[in-house]
């Protein structure tokens, strides 16, 4: 499930060269110019100043850094890898000595931390410590993974050792995919018991999840074990994201009951919840999955971040069994959903 290696595929011509082409030389660069007039960059300095940053802002630089850690691994661009640099030695610098890292919670509400489920701080968390794992996979660069297995072992600590959070599991899922390709990168079992913890407990303690509020447990597939699953609902990328970690954790642990739930989601996904583009996620209230064949036009959502976790999850799902019905269904979700999308 480790999948290929990047620097053995050489694309040689045609569409997909073009964008690799248009991705490395335009869209990175264009990108980091939009983050830092937005202070997405200033704000992993960890000052404060007269920009507060928003909760999920550290997720952004995180994906501009793993993509650019692929970029670098086709060609050299000095450029690309000078900002590269400056930010990886930025979050190094701010990073906490017990290894948490947060541009706004430990600026600006430091008593706050891990006390607010619904706040991104592990989303924020799995993405950077992917562009750790991006970073030394792909350039021999440890030093965001060092960084990423601080922030990782702080988390271990808090929630699985301690349990002295105010919640269990993240609000909007993402770490767990992280915690298993750092697992599978560094070989450390404490990852893939942490991501699978985030699974098991997910639904089991509404209460504790979700303040008791029944719209939000829907929204965040916190309304009964995963395991307990049968359709696919609310908030469709972290769905899916979910359903990603079920088959990844599932393949490393052997737990064919992870899998087999994740297959029954997917099915109801693909044969009830899909736009005939490959958009899913139709309502915009909560960018949500909603009723079965409930597939408006004019009010769709179809967020293009939904298409590219629908083909984390299909791509997992077709190296498990090849199923050609998932193949079909990543490309027309890729050229559909997430090339038209930027």
């Amino acid at each position: 499930m480790n999948g290929f290696d990047l620097t053995k595929v050489t694309v040689t011509d045609g569409f997909m060269l073009n964008r690799l082409i248009q991705n490395g030389t335009i869209t990175a660069q264009n990108v980091y110019e939009r983050f830092k007039e937005t202070y997405r960059f200033g704000a992993l300095e960890c000052v404060k100043g007269n920009v507060i940053p928003h909760v999920f802002w550290d997720s952004d630089v995180a994906k501009w850094l793993e993509g650019v850690a692929y970029i670098l691994s086709r060609k050299k661009d000095d450029k690309l890898k000078q900002i590269f640099d400056t930010t990886v030695d930025t979050l190094i610098k701010n990073q906490r000595k017990d290894g948490y890292f947060n541009s706004y919670f430990q600026v600006h509400e430091p008593e706050a931390i891990f006390t607010r489920r619904t706040d991104h701080e592990l989303y924020c968390a799995g993405h950077l410590i992917e562009a750790g794992v991006a970073a030394d996979k792909y350039l021999g660069d440890g030093r965001l993974l060092s960084f990423s297995i601080k922030f990782a072992d702080y988390i271990y600590d808090r929630f699985y050792i301690k349990k002295d959070v105010a919640f269990t599991t993240p609000g909007h899922q993402e770490i767990e995919l992280a915690l298993v390709k750092l697992y599978r990168h560094t070989g450390k079992g404490k990852y893939l018991a942490l991501a699978k913890f985030f699974l098991d407990e997910r639904g089991k303690n509404p209460e504790r999840e979700c303040y008791d509020i029944a719209a939000e447990r829907i929204q965040t597939q916190s309304d009964k074990p995963i395991r307990e699953q049968t359709e696919v609902k609310g908030h469709a990328v972290r769905q899916l994201y979910q359903i990603a970690a079920m088959i990844d954790v599932g393949v490393e642990s052997g737990d064919n009951t992870l899998i087999d739930t994740a297959k029954r989601l997917v099915d109801d996904v693909l044969n009830k919840k899909t736009y005939i583009t490959g958009g899913v996620g139709s309502s915009h209230v909560g960018e949500n999955f909603t009723n079965a064949y409930d597939l408006s036009n004019d009010t769709a959502y179809a967020e293009t971040c939904a298409s590219i976790a629908l083909v984390l999850v299909l791509d997992r799902l077709y190296k498990v069994d090849q199923n050609p019905t998932y193949a079909d269904a990543i490309e027309r979700a890729l050229y559909n959903g997430i090339f038209s999308g930027l």
